[in-house]
């Protein structure tokens, strides 16, 4: 009788908090380092920061008009 593949039955890495999710974004390397740089200095997660700047964009953009 043939037997299933074990299941992971943990990650591994730190588990990520409730209400987030990871994700992938690519850049120039010029601003990750700025950005890294700034958040160190600030005392922040670059992760926080980054997740700032996207609020930031798209309550500008809610509040843009719209074209067309």
């Amino acid at each position: 009788m043939p037997t299933e593949p074990k299941k992971k039955t943990s990650r591994s890495g730190p588990r990520l908090p409730a209400g987030t999710k990871q994700m992938l974004v690519l850049m120039d390397e010029t601003v990750i380092k700025q950005v890294k740089i700034a958040a160190i200095e600030d005392g922040t997660k670059m992760s926080k920061a980054v997740e700032t700047a996207c609020r930031e964009w798209l309550a500008r953009r809610a509040a843009a008009p719209k074209a067309g």
